[in-house]
């Protein structure tokens, strides 16, 4: 579990103020759909943890890296305990 809670971080240069707050779970888990993650329904999305390199096939790394999920819930509050939604 991993704590995504502070104004500081930064995690991506799209959008115009702090990113998302958050918590990640990481789950041995390679299919997203075993979460129902990414249905349009769903409040839960999920992203693979590795980037297999879709070129190279043969590839060590796409072939002996455990499978891993990244999972984020959005929080409310950032870490210094104001409030996150606007």
């Amino acid at each position: 579990m991993s704590y995504m809670m502070s104004k500081d971080a930064y995690l991506t240069h799209l959008g115009h103020s702090h990113n998302l707050c958050h918590i990640m779970f990481f789950l041995p888990i390679k299919d997203p759909a075993e979460l129902n993650a990414n249905d349009p329904n769903s409040p839960i999305s999920s992203t693979s943890m590795w980037f297999p390199d879709p070129d190279k096939p043969d590839s060590p790394l796409n072939k002996e890296l455990p499978p891993l999920r990244t999972v984020p819930i959005e929080v409310p509050y950032w870490s210094d305990g104001t409030l996150a939604f606007h």
